[in-house]
C-alpha cells in the first residue's frame, strides 16, 4: 500500500486521478481530516504507550532495557510540513510534550523528563554530536552514575539522574547527562525536510493546507516514504489532491530562500 500510495504521488501529475485506493486503514495507509493538534498528540501518545508503560513504571533499571525502550520510541514519528502554526512542529511538540510529562509523572512543564526526544541543532565534535542526531531523556542506570538500584517505584521516572541517550548503532547506546547537552529542539514532531534520510515503522504526516507553498508532491513523496510500515496522513483530501499537482517552485529570491530555511 505504501508502494502504491508513494507511486501516486510521484505519477500525480501525468496521471491525474482522484485519490487512490490504497487511503484505508487495512492497507497501512490512513487519511485523517485534521481537527487540531489534540488528536495528533494523543495518536502519537498511543504509538509510543509501550515505551512510556515501561518508563513510567520504573522498568528502566540497566542499559540492557534502555536498548529496547529507544528502539520502542525510534519506531514512531510525528513529521510536519510546517514548523510554525497550530498544526506546525512547535504546537505539536508542545503539546505532545505535555502528554508525555503527564504520563511519566513528570511535573508540568518541566524541562527534562523521561521520554523526551531532542533533537542536537548545533555541530558540537567535541562531544560526538552533530546537528539533526536524535536522542531520547531517560534515567540514567546506576552502574553509569545513576541512582543504586532498588525497588522501582512510579515515582522513579520522574526524579532519577537523567541523561540523553542516542543510538550508535549495533544495538550500542551513548549516554550524555542532561546538563552537557547542547542546543537542542524537542523532536516528538519534526519537519519532513529534518526527517530526509531516515525511517520509522509508522509516521503521522501532517500535511500543509491546500494553497499552501510547502504543500507540493515532493514533500508528501518524502513524508510518505519516511514509513515503513504503517503511514497516517492528517489532511484534507482537497490538499492531498492539490499538493500532488504542485511541485516545489525553485527561484533565486533571498527572501524566498530565507522562508524555506525557517520551516527547516
Amino acid at each position: 500500500a505504501l508502494t502504491a500510495l508513494s507511486g501516486w504521488l510521484r505519477d500525480r501529475h501525468r496521471a491525474p486521478q482522484a485519490l487512490p485506493a490504497p487511503f484505508a486503514p487495512a492497507a497501512g495507509v490512513e487519511l485523517r481530516t485534521p481537527r487540531g493538534a489534540s488528536a495528533i498528540a494523543d495518536q502519537a501518545l498511543a504509538a509510543w504507550e509501550p515505551a512510556l508503560a515501561r518508563v513510567a513504571s520504573g522498568d528502566h533499571a540497566g542499559p540492557a532495557q534502555a536498548v529496547s525502550i529507544v528502539a520502542a520510541f525510534e519506531r514512531h514519528r510525528v513529521l510536519c510540513a510546517m514548523r510554525e502554526g497550530p498544526l506546525g512542529v512547535e504546537a505539536l511538540n508542545a503539546a505532545i510534550a505535555a502528554r508525555v510529562r503527564e504520563r511519566v509523572g513528570a511535573p508540568p512543564g518541566a524541562l527534562w523528563y523521561p521520554g523526551r526526544i531532542v533533537i542536537v541543532v548545533r555541530n558540537r565534535p567535541e562531544l560526538e554530536l552533530a546537528n539533526g542526531d536524535v536522542g531520547i531523556c531517560l534515567p540514567l542506570p546506576a552502574e553509569l552514575g545513576g541512582r543504586p538500584e532498588r525497588p522501582a517505584a512510579a515515582s522513579d521516572a520522574a526524579t532519577a539522574p537523567l541523561a540523553v541517550v542516542f543510538d550508535t548503532g549495533g544495538g550500542a547506546l551513548r549516554w550524555l547527562p542532561v546538563r552537557q547537552m547542547p542546543a537542542h529542539d524537542d523532536a516528538f514532531a519534526m519537519t519532513v525536510h529534518k526527517a530526509q534520510g531516515s525511517e520509522f515503522d509508522s509516521v503521522a504526516l501532517v500535511a500543509a493546507p491546500r494553497g499552501h507553498r510547502l504543500n507540493t508532491r515532493e514533500l508528501l513523496y518524502t513524508g510518505a516514504t519516511r514509513a515503513r510500515s504503517r503511514l497516517v496522513v492528517w489532511a484534507e483530501p482537497t490538499a492531498i489532491e492539490d499538493g500532488a499537482m504542485r511541485r516545489t517552485e525553485r527561484h533565486g529570491r533571498l527572501a524566498d530562500r530565507i522562508a524555506r530555511l525557517r520551516e527547516s
